[in-house]
């Protein structure tokens, strides 16, 4: 089964196309074909002070679903495919505005720990706006020249003085010869190489954290990166530094927002 469908992402069509014999009732294909769902994409704007940033618009960051398969197939993403061919001036119907899951620190004092990639742009956007300076993000991609997105901003935002970047580009990096290991540098290393500013603004100043990404092996890389930094500049233990992470998560201090 996993062989043969999953790994190379075989689709019912397909399938039937190997079996030509079978012989499936209508009304029973039908039930194996789901119905299209709504696609959800991060807004990557800020929305209270949207007008005054980007007047009556709403940024999507969005990623381009193409890939081939080990069958040598181009898989296109249904949504994304379609999104790339509008143009400008074409009107979408059907458009649904969700709250996010998100909480920024209600004080712009309250220092900001971001980990994950461009949407945190729009909460930025706010903080700023609010006047809040102690804002840190690690952003980390594939490639710096393909990847990094708003680059130039982070950029503007840095010399201003209001925040404060690290970046990982774990291919780029892998074919300089860095990295841990020889396997590329992510932002679980970036935060371990900055365990002093990253403990000092959790435990002395309150900060908050967001992580947004991939559901996969990087929430729990970095959570297991941040438990590190409990023990290596806490002094804490495993089980205190467990129950630490914990703590924060209950109380908000540390929010996680993945995707599939």
């Amino acid at each position: 089964m996993y062989a043969y469908c999953q790994r190379v992402r075989r689709t019912l069509a397909e399938v039937l196309s190997d079996f030509s014999s079978a012989r499936i009732p209508l009304d029973y294909l039908l039930d194996l074909v789901p119905e299209l769902r709504p696609r959800q994409f991060s807004i990557a704007s800020a929305a209270q002070v949207g007008r005054a940033v980007h007047p009556d618009q709403i940024h999507l960051c969005v990623a381009i679903v193409k890939y081939k398969t080990m069958m040598r197939r181009i898989r296109r993403g249904v949504c994304t495919k379609w999104l790339a061919m509008l143009k400008p001036g074409d009107k979408i119907c059907h458009v649904k505005i969700a709250r996010g899951t998100m909480r920024p620190p209600s004080s712009p004092t309250t220092p900001l720990i971001m980990i994950g990639p461009a949407p945190m742009r729009g909460i930025l956007e706010s903080r700023i706006h609010e006047g809040a300076t102690d804002n840190v993000l690690f952003f980390g991609c594939r490639y710096r020249d393909k990847d990094y997105l708003y680059a130039d901003e982070w950029a503007a935002r840095t010399a201003e003085g209001c925040l404060t970047v690290f970046t990982a580009f774990s291919r780029d990096q892998v074919r300089r010869g860095r990295g841990r290991d020889g396997f590329g540098l992510y932002v679980q290393d970036r935060i371990l190489e900055n365990a002093v500013l990253v403990w000092r603004l959790i435990d002395e100043r309150g900060a908050v954290v967001l992580l947004c990404g991939t559901s996969t092996k990087m929430p729990e890389q970095v959570a297991y990166a941040l438990k590190r930094v409990f023990m290596i500049e806490g002094g804490l233990d495993a089980a205190e530094a467990e129950q630490y992470y914990a703590g924060m998560e209950k109380s908000g201090r540390m929010q996680t927002e993945t995707w599939s």
